[in-house]
C-alpha cells in the first residue's frame, strides 16, 4: 500500500469476505486492486485485519463505546441529583450542553 492510506470499513469487509470466499491473500489483494483501482494493503495488513475480524467480529478499531462511558458516568454519579449527572454525562460524552429540566 503506498504511504500510510487509511482504509474504510468497506474496504476492510470486503477483504474480510474475499479471503473467507478465497482463502488466499494474494486472490484478495489481486481483487482489492481491481475494486478500487489502488494498490492493496500488505499481505500482512489483510492477515491482521482478517485476524482482527475472527477475534473481535470486527473489522473497526476498538475504541471505548458510548454506552459503556455514559454507564460508567452514570454509576460514578449516581448520588447527583438528576440534572446534575445529566450534565456530568453530556459533558463527559463531548454532547453540547444542553438546558435541563428542573
Amino acid at each position: 500500500m503506498s504511504g500510510h492510506r487509511v482504509l474504510s470499513v468497506l474496504e476492510k469487509a470486503k477483504m474480510v469476505c474475499w479471503f473467507e470466499e478465497t482463502n488466499s491473500l494474494a486472490m484478495v489483494a489481486r481483487r482489492y486492486r481491481s475494486e478500487f483501482g489502488v494498490e492493496p494493503p500488505t499481505l500482512s495488513q489483510i492477515k491482521r485485519i482478517h485476524r482482527q475480524f475472527l477475534e473481535t467480529g470486527s473489522v473497526v478499531a476498538e475504541q471505548p463505546s458510548v454506552a459503556s462511558s455514559l454507564r460508567q458516568n452514570l454509576f460514578n454519579n449516581q448520588r447527583l441529583n438528576s440534572a446534575e449527572a445529566v450534565q456530568l454525562s453530556q459533558a463527559s460524552l463531548n454532547l453540547a450542553h444542553r438546558e435541563t429540566f428542573a
